[in-house]
């Protein structure tokens, strides 16, 4: 029983006392919960640190490197010839992506790949991405390997936004051009819906969020980590650098760079004015799927190309590395009629 204040009365308190020694264990136990919690936050970031920088040491152990300012870009050569073909990969893919058609010798070409800013062995790239901004560094880049040439342009999705660009800015240079599945001539750039984008957006920034911890890795380790792209280069890809390029992808870098690429590619949409985009004599085949195949599609294609051959089929996903002998056969072909 308790007497309330400043009252004659008395009532009956449901509170269980507290004993102040039980009072200080329950304060030790949460302080202790809260540090170890802090403890473990600080443990992730730090193992997510220093694996992320392993791998790209040893990815640039391998691979040549450039620079863009102060940021160092890995890239390969292989072959030789007069004709420098570019690639440019799409998003979340790395130039793993090219390893089936450089792993062999197209005659008469001197093949140049290399990852972007954000993925595999190069930099992350912190400000701002676009695709004006990209073609520039691929001119960059290019341009210091101290290879001279005539370039093709070989490209799929999203990088065929970057050369487009390139063909653009540095229409001298371009002799002929690849794209696969280009996005620049679609309305949403990949054909998703709206909730569809909202949605693997979300899931994207929530993996950037969880990989600062090293989430994804932990993940990883029970086989629980579902990721497009990661999922993809376990089946297709083939390197004795496919570890570190796997770690690399489960990356705060590498889902942020998803990310900003996303959003320059909606944005280089948006403000696209095809009325100003320019015609073009270069001999230039494009890949499309089948499903995208119209009248209308194609002319539009042919108002600004003028050496056009569209191939359609009925699935180009995961393209180079299911039809990898025929894109050889198309590179060697293109070559041909450049020279």
């Amino acid at each position: 029983m308790k007497f309330i204040e400043h009252s004659n009365s008395v009532y009956k308190s449901n509170r269980k006392y507290v004993s102040p020694k039980s009072k200080k264990i329950r304060k030790i136990i949460i302080e202790s919960i809260i540090f170890i919690f802090v403890l473990t936050i600080l443990a992730g970031v730090l193992s997510e640190a220093v694996q992320n920088n392993n791998s790209i040491m040893a990815l640039r152990s391998s691979h040549r490197l450039g620079s863009y300012g102060e940021h160092k870009i890995a890239y390969g050569v292989s072959g030789s010839g007069s004709t420098i073909v570019l690639f440019e990969s799409d998003i979340g893919e790395t130039l793993l992506q090219w390893n089936p058609i450089i792993l062999n010798s197209i005659s008469g070409t001197r093949m140049i790949y290399y990852d972007r800013l954000g993925y595999g062995g190069s930099d992350f790239f912190k400000k701002e991405t676009t695709v004006e901004l990209q073609s520039e560094i691929l001119n960059n880049l290019a341009t210091n390997t101290g290879y001279s040439g005539k370039y093709m342009l070989v490209s799929e999705g999203y990088g065929s936004l970057i050369h487009l660009e390139y063909l653009k800015k540095y229409t001298d240079k371009v002799r002929g051009m690849i794209l696969i599945n280009p996005f620049i001539f679609q309305e949403n750039g990949d054909n998703k819906s709206y909730f569809e984008n909202l949605y693997e957006n979300l899931n994207i920034s929530v993996m950037k969020l969880l990989s600062s911890l090293s989430i994804p890795r932990i993940l990883e380790k029970f086989s629980i980590l579902n990721n497009p792209y990661i999922n993809l280069y376990k089946e297709k890809a083939s390197s004795r650098n496919k570890d570190n390029y796997l770690s690399r992808m489960m990356s705060k870098d590498y889902y942020s760079t998803i990310l900003k690429e996303k959003s320059s590619m909606k944005k280089y949409l948006e403000n696209l004015d095809l009325n100003n985009f320019g015609t073009y004599d270069i001999p230039i085949i494009i890949i499309e799927s089948e499903k995208n195949r119209s009248d209308e599609y194609e002319n539009m294609l042919k108002k600004h190309f003028k050496n056009l051959e569209i191939i359609y089929f009925e699935d180009t996903s995961e393209f180079t590395y299911t039809n990898s002998e025929y894109l050889i056969n198309l590179i060697s072909n293109m070559n041909s009629r450049i020279e």
